[in-house]
């Protein structure tokens, strides 16, 4: 396997005494390199070999930081009652072991460096609940159990200015071959092609098969992320649709989140499929596995918030003034079959639905 992970973040007991040695050594090598970049910043900084050797102690320094932020975090104990560090170990393709740790929730930190130490701090987004719910923020964040939370109402008049429309799609994302099919189908049948819009996908792989998909009269209108920069991709759909032309821009998440088209730039936003985090990553994965053991829903407290934020983000690039009108469109038929369908579809903004 290309990855192995440590099951609720424990390394094997085997391999405590070397990690503890490596972490100790390291640490000595670190407090060296620390003295000698500090004793070289002292010296001439006309000399070219000086600036030289001060350089690569600096980069040195570097790469030792990382490891012994490595064999630290890889030798730590996990608190009781909080979320483990994710530890695991890759493959690269040249054949070499790459070490891995990282935290899989934000709380402990923040508890650390901001909770406990402020008097007063505001979080505001778009994009913090689940439908009304903040549940999921508070147990990613830490976020102490006598804070105050509101959900305020859009100033948009979103039921009259846009649809929701989730219509009965005949396969679903999991069909590699078939939904790029039927998303290249539905998108050449039902945009407006004379007008801006923007299409969303969670895999490049099947944006670009969709594209290839396209019958020709219409590709020449799509702009493909990737096929150029992404501001210049941007700056040539403004133009184009400010001209009065068609262009539909196919993006992936970096396109579903602060891109502002106003007016006749965006009358249609198209997803393409639920976008859920992915099971197999091994920080998602250790936090699931964290939840489990504590006799808690790690999809509907990882899974289903994520998707929601996400999908909130994606519609959000439709309605930008008070002006603007259209319609965001999720061609993902299990929110129509699958018991989590209905609490996604009514945790969206309160565009008037049109589903199924």
């Amino acid at each position: 396997e290309p990855m192995w992970r440590a099951a609720n973040g424990r390394l094997p007991e085997a391999w405590k005494q070397p990690i503890e040695e490596l972490a100790d050594e390291t640490r000595t090598l670190l407090n060296w390199a620390t003295a000698a970049t500090a004793l070289v910043a002292k010296g001439k900084p006309d000399d070219a070999g000086h600036e030289r050797l001060q350089r690569n102690l600096g980069m040195a320094l570097e790469m030792i930081e990382q490891q012994y932020n490595l064999w630290a975090g890889w030798r730590r104990e996990d608190k009781e009652g909080q979320p483990p560090i994710a530890r695991w170990v890759t493959l690269s393709r040249e054949g070499d072991y790459q070490l891995h740790c990282s935290p899989v929730s934000a709380a402990m930190v923040l508890r650390k460096l901001l909770w406990d130490e402020v008097d007063s701090v505001v979080m505001t987004s778009a994009t913090l609940t689940g439908g009304g719910d903040f549940q999921s923020l508070a147990i990613d964040n830490g976020i102490p159990e006598d804070a105050e939370m509101v959900s305020l109402a859009s100033p948009f008049d979103l039921p009259n200015q846009a649809e929701l429309v989730v219509p009965k799609f005949p396969v679903t994302p999991d069909d590699r071959e078939r939904h790029p099919k039927e998303v290249a189908k539905y998108l050449a049948a039902e945009l407006d092609w004379d007008k801006g819009s923007i299409v969303l996908f969670t895999s490049r792989w099947k944006m670009e098969k969709v594209a290839e998909l396209m019958p020709a009269s219409l590709r020449r209108k799509v702009l493909v992320q990737g096929e150029g920069a992404k501001q210049k991709m941007i700056d040539e759909h403004l133009k184009r649709t400010a001209a009065g032309e068609g262009s539909v821009l196919f993006g992936l998440n970096s396109f579903g989140e602060g891109l502002d088209l106003p007016g006749e730039a965006c009358t249609t936003v198209v997803i393409t499929q639920v976008p859920f985090a992915v099971p197999t990553d091994p920080q998602t994965s250790t936090l699931s596995e964290w939840f489990e053991s504590r006799g808690l829903n790690s999809f509907n407290l990882i899974a289903i918030p994520h998707a929601l934020r996400t999908l909130t983000q994606f519609a959000g690039r439709l309605i930008r003034t008070s002006t603007d009108t259209g319609r965001v469109v999720i061609l993902d038929s299990r929110l129509l079959t699958r018991r989590y369908g209905k609490r996604i579809i009514d945790a969206l903004p309160p565009f008037k639905r049109v589903i199924g």
